[in-house]
């Protein structure tokens, strides 16, 4: 079984990669899901990995492939290493997947055009509406 540590050093090697909507390559980008998805698969992690999907993310389907592959933290925590579903609309639902760390946040950044780790200051930490733990992977 994978260990936290071993998750957060292995999404490190992302930072700095391009944002590609439906990415899942280190050289060619990532989007959130691509960077999820694209690390677990280093590591042998199964876990969500769908490319037919636009830019404008279905919410209910990501939540659902999302718990297919990860256990719903309830309530919520904020644990190294915890997948982090988040919402940046209250119309769009939540849409965004990230990954936290010691230092914050690990995410596709749209926004940026890369990969980023930052802190997780009150305006981040209010857009996660739920977090998982991902099934392959120890908390302990």
């Amino acid at each position: 079984m994978i260990t936290v540590d071993v998750l957060v050093e292995a999404l490190r090697r992302y930072i700095d990669t391009s944002y590609k909507h439906q990415g899942r390559s280190i050289e060619t980008g990532v989007d959130c899901l691509g960077l999820v998805a694209a690390c677990a698969n280093d590591l042998g992690i199964e876990i969500l990995d769908e490319v037919d999907y636009s830019t404008k993310v279905d919410p209910d389907r990501l939540l659902n492939g999302i718990k297919e592959h990860c256990v719903q933290n309830f309530p919520k925590t904020f644990e190294i290493g915890d997948l982090a579903l988040m919402q940046f609309s209250k119309l769009a639902g939540p849409t965004h997947l990230a990954i936290i760390t010691d230092k914050g946040l690990i995410h596709s950044y749209n926004r940026v055009g890369k990969v980023v780790e930052h802190r997780m200051n009150s305006v981040w930490k209010a857009r996660i509406v739920s977090t998982f733990k991902i099934n392959g992977v120890n908390y302990e």
